[in-house]
């Protein structure tokens, strides 16, 4: 991949197996997010093939198909004009019980006492964090095989990120066994 005619990635090759936790560093600028947009199926303008369970090419997986299986929480949150709710269960059926769970556990219900209150991309009634905590809940929400985040603890206080670095944590541990 190249940006501006500068290699960004080349001749790149790694495996990443189930079950692990696999963490991206590096300094600012260096690709992190342009990886995660090209594994998320979001930048498709690459060269070179990306195999998937050792069999189809990503560019020829269906995205219906593809994000049946991954969630991709990217660096800016993406919010819906609909409410609440819907923009956590997107098209899952709802489960009154896993919801409530989830809201409690990211303390929106601290937040939104309406859960049919609808969000406004435009007037923007609802603050960064509370943003970066419903796409963490649409994520939590969708059981998803495999979960790529981008940033998912920025802008949040101390006390939310690490309630969701121990959710991410315990999602790996329940996958391991």
């Amino acid at each position: 991949f190249a940006y501006n005619n500068k290699d960004i990635f080349s001749n790149i090759s790694f495996v990443l197996k189930p079950n692990n936790l696999i963490v991206i560093s590096g300094a600012s600028g260096s690709g992190k997010t342009t990886l995660l947009n090209i594994i998320g199926k979001i930048n498709t303008d690459y060269s070179g093939n990306i195999i998937i369970n050792n069999e189809d090419d990503l560019k020829v997986i269906s995205d219906e198909s593809y994000y049946k299986n991954v969630k991709y929480m990217s660096q800016v949150p993406i919010i819906l004009d609909a409410t609440v709710k819907d923009n956590i269960i997107l098209n899952e059926e709802f489960d009154e019980e896993k919801f409530n769970s989830i809201i409690k556990l990211l303390k929106l219900d601290q937040s939104f006492n309406n859960y049919e209150m609808i969000l406004n991309t435009e007037k923007i009634n609802y603050s960064l964090g509370e943003a970066r905590r419903i796409n963490f809940a649409r994520m939590l929400y969708s059981n998803a095989k495999y979960i790529l985040m981008d940033e998912p603890f920025a802008a949040l206080d101390y006390f939310t990120r690490r309630k969701m670095q121990k959710e991410v944590i315990d999602i790996h541990e329940k996958t391991k066994k």
